[in-house]
């Protein structure tokens, strides 16, 4: 308990079913527009802009995690993780520097959350309840796609809601990350992971994505979204390594 209250403090996650050190793949079938609340036709083509930094984020993601297993290594190692964000960008130094810049910031505890709307403030809030609340993953990112489509169809002033909208995708992204990759950041390898350290990584990393979106990975998802996805591959990759310490 001491675990998770720290890591939501410090402001998401999936579990898979592991049967002895077997590990099955988890693929959400259901995406940010699959629920039944209805978006307006007008934000189709931004709401297209979300499922594009989702994938951005997966792939990068997953390029980094290859690199790490082929040096035997994990998100413990900073030196490891900032080596395989060099490999992968090395043929753009803009999306370079966004990761490094918002990797180390994140290591070093220099993104907060300060200074929200108390709108933003409110569903961030219910957000990390939410998790607390959880009993196991898929359902949180259930809660998460369905608060993903209320948000879209909201009332909430456009910064607002690019905020919290990378917020969400951030947070799916890390789950479905996470859950396929927990070799990568932890030793403890479990059936129950999601209540023995998952619910604590997931807060760390939510936490770092609240605090690097209102630094230097804020941004409209609109223009440059390969230098925004950069810059939100850095958050995560520093929230796995606080995580992989601290849970």
């Amino acid at each position: 308990m001491k675990k998770l209250i720290y890591g939501i403090s410090f402001l998401a996650i999936i579990g898979i079913t592991i049967i002895g050190c077997k590990k099955e793949n988890f693929n959400p079938t259901s995406n940010t527009s699959s629920n039944n609340t209805t978006i307006d036709k007008d934000n189709l083509d931004n709401e297209s802009k979300y499922a594009e930094l989702e994938s951005l984020i997966n792939n990068d993601l997953n390029q980094i995690a290859q690199e790490l297993r082929s040096k035997k290594s994990n998100f413990n190692s900073q030196s490891d993780v900032t080596s395989a964000a060099e490999s992968l960008y090395s043929n753009n130094n803009e999306i370079l520097t966004s990761f490094i810049s918002n990797y180390s910031n994140t290591i070093n505890h220099q993104n907060t959350k300060n200074g929200y709307s108390d709108n933003v403030t409110n569903v961030i809030n219910e957000i990390e309840i939410n998790l607390n609340n959880s009993t196991d993953p898929l359902s949180f990112i259930t809660f998460l796609e369905t608060k993903f489509n209320e948000i879209e169809a909201s009332n909430l002033k456009d910064d607002e809601k690019d905020l919290l909208l990378q917020y969400i995708v951030i947070y799916k992204a890390s789950i479905t990350f996470m859950g396929n990759n927990q070799d990568l950041i932890s030793t403890d390898q479990k059936a129950g992971w999601w209540s023995s350290w998952g619910k604590c990584a997931a807060s760390i990393v939510g936490g770092a994505a609240i605090g690097g979106l209102g630094g230097a990975a804020a941004g409209s998802v609109v223009p440059g979204i390969g230098t925004v996805a950069g810059g939100i591959v850095g958050v995560i990759g520093g929230g796995l390594s606080g995580a992989g310490a601290g849970c």
